[in-house]
C-alpha cells in the first residue's frame, strides 16, 4: 500500500497576489492543482475519492494493511492536520493554521524526522503575497506577484536556487492551467492541466527538457483521470516517455536517439457510502494486481 497521504495525486495548492495589481484589477482566489509549497499544502480531496466531502466532517481515518492516515478538519471544513502512520508509528504529519478570515497563514511538515515550515502573508482573497520558508538553519523568502489582467502569477525566491521561480497561468475561474520553471543547464519544467465541466482535474501533462553540455534529454508524463457518474474517481492512467541524445565535442547532437516509455493504471471501484454520501470504503487496484481495500472511519461534528 502506498503511503496514504501521497494520494493527493496530482494534486493541488493555494496562492498569491501583488498589491499593485490588486488595486487596479479585479482579484480572485487562485486555485492550484499542484503543491507549490512542496510538502506544505495538501489538496484535501477527500482521500482517494476526488469528490468533496459532504456534511460537517471532523476527522477521517484511512486504514489499509499496516498503513493509517488521519485527516482533521475544523468546523468550517478546512484541513487542519494530517498524520501518516506505518506499523503504528507516526511517520509524517502536516499542520495547517488559518487567520480569522479563513486564509492559510502557516504550514508545518515532518517526514521521518525531517521538518520544515512556511509562514504565508495573504491578500484579501487568501492568495499569499509572501512565503517565508524554514528548514533547519536554512531560510528562503518567496515573493508572489499577480497580474489578473493577464491571468498570470510569478513566484520568485529572493535568494538561493539562482532566484528561479515558477510562473503560473490561470483561467477565468481561477484554475491554474499551466505552470513553468526554467532550470539549470538550459533545462525547463512545464506542466499543463485540463478540467471537466464539474471542475475536476481530468488530465495533467508534465514535460521536462534538459539541454546539457554532453546530452539533450526530454521526458513527458501524461496522467488522465476518469470519474464515475457520482463524481468519484474510477480510473487513473499514466504514460511516461523519454528520449535522449548525446553530443559531440562541438556540442552538436549525435544521430543515435535513445527512447523508452512506461505505462501504469489504477482502478477505483466498489465505493460504499455513509448517510452523508461520503465514501467509507472502496477498492483500489494497481496495474491489475491484487485489489486493496481502503476503509475510512469518519467522525462528524
Amino acid at each position: 500500500m502506498k503511503v496514504l497521504s501521497r494520494i493527493c495525486p496530482t494534486l493541488m495548492l493555494a496562492l498569491f497576489t501583488c498589491v499593485a495589481f490588486a488595486q487596479t484589477h479585479v482579484g480572485m482566489t487562485v486555485k492550484f492543482p499542484a503543491d507549490i509549497d512542496d510538502h506544505l499544502y495538501c489538496y484535501h480531496d477527500y482521500p482517494y475519492t476526488g469528490k468533496p466531502l459532504q456534511g460537517a466532517v471532523k476527522s477521517i481515518t484511512l486504514e489499509s494493511e499496516d498503513q493509517k492516515a488521519v485527516y482533521s478538519f475544523d468546523k468550517a471544513g478546512r484541513l487542519t492536520g494530517l498524520s501518516d502512520y506505518s506499523s503504528g508509528k507516526e511517520m509524517i504529519y502536516k499542520h495547517y493554521k488559518y487567520d480569522k478570515q479563513g486564509r492559510p497563514v502557516k504550514k508545518e511538515y515532518m517526514d521521518n524526522g525531517y521538518k520544515c515550515s512556511a509562514i504565508l502573508i495573504p491578500d484579501e482573497f487568501g492568495n499569499p503575497l509572501e512565503r517565508r520558508y524554514k528548514e533547519g538553519g536554512y531560510k528562503e523568502t518567496t515573493i508572489f506577484s499577480y497580474d489578473f489582467a493577464k491571468r498570470q502569477v510569478t513566484a520568485k525566491p529572493t535568494e538561493g536556487n539562482n532566484a528561479q521561480g515558477w510562473t503560473y497561468y490561470f483561467d477565468e475561474k481561477g484554475r491554474v492551467t499551466r505552470r513553468e520553471k526554467p532550470g539549470k543547464n538550459l533545462s525547463k519544467l512545464v506542466t499543463t492541466y485540463a478540467y471537466n465541466d464539474q471542475d475536476q482535474l481530468v488530465k495533467q501533462t508534465d514535460h521536462f527538457v534538459k539541454d546539457g553540455y554532453y546530452s539533450y534529454e526530454e521526458e513527458t508524463t501524461v496522467q488522465t483521470i476518469s470519474y464515475d457518474e457520482r463524481g468519484f474517481i474510477s480510473r487513473k492512467d499514466k504514460v511516461t516517455s523519454w528520449s535522449a541524445q548525446d553530443k559531440d565535442k562541438d556540442g552538436k547532437l549525435k544521430s543515435e536517439v535513445r527512447k523508452g516509455d512506461k505505462k501504469s493504471f489504477v482502478l477505483y471501484s466498489d465505493y460504499e457510502l455513509d448517510g452523508h454520501g461520503n465514501a467509507v470504503k472502496n477498492t483500489i487496484n494497481h496495474n491489475g494486481k491484487k485489489p486493496e481495500t481502503v476503509v475510512r472511519s469518519i467522525i462528524y461534528y
